[in-house]
C-alpha cells in the first residue's frame, strides 16, 4: 500500500513535469516504469524509488533526474531526499500515526483487497534450472 503511494507521487510528478518540458528531453509520451523498493541502508528513509531508468528519456545523469522530480514533491507526513539517482522517502509521525490507526481500526482487514473480484486464482512457483535456458516445459 505505502509502495503504491510514493510510487504513484514519482509517477504523477514525472508525467506533470514531462507535460510541462521541465525534464530534459523526456516527453510526456516516453513510456516508463519504475519501482518502489526498501533501501538496503535505513538512513535513506522507508521507502525508495530508482528512477536511473529515466535517463535514457532525459538525457540527464540520474543524481539531476531525481533533484528534478524530488523538488516537485512536497507533504508534511513525509520527507523527500535524493541520493544517487533514488529518491528517498521517510515518514513522519503523523503518517505513522493515521497508519497505525488503520491498521488497529480494520485489523485483520487491514491491506485486503479485492483484486480479481472474487475470481479464483491459481499461483504457480516455477523453479526453473539457472543453467539451462528457460522454456515452456518449466
Amino acid at each position: 500500500m505505502l509502495r503504491e503511494f510514493f510510487l504513484e507521487k514519482v509517477n504523477k510528478t514525472v508525467k506533470t513535469l514531462s507535460g510541462e518540458n521541465r525534464l530534459g528531453a523526456m516527453s510526456v509520451n516516453d513510456r516508463f516504469s519504475l519501482m518502489p523498493e526498501i533501501p538496503k541502508n535505513p538512513q535513506f528513509g522507508d521507502f525508495a524509488v530508482n528512477i536511473s531508468s529515466l535517463s535514457r528519456f532525459t538525457k540527464l545523469p540520474p543524481a539531476k533526474t531525481a533533484e528534478l522530480i524530488a523538488a516537485e514533491i512536497s507533504c508534511r507526513d513525509f520527507d523527500v531526499n535524493t541520493a544517487a539517482g533514488f529518491i528517498n522517502f521517510k515518514l513522519k509521525t503523523p503518517m505513522l500515526d493515521s497508519i497505525l490507526k488503520e491498521v488497529l481500526e480494520k485489523k485483520l482487514d487491514y491491506a485486503k483487497n479485492n483484486t480479481g473480484n472474487g475470481e479464483k486464482v491459481i499461483i504457480e512457483y516455477v523453479s526453473a534450472n539457472p543453467t539451462g535456458p528457460f522454456h515452456i516445459g518449466h
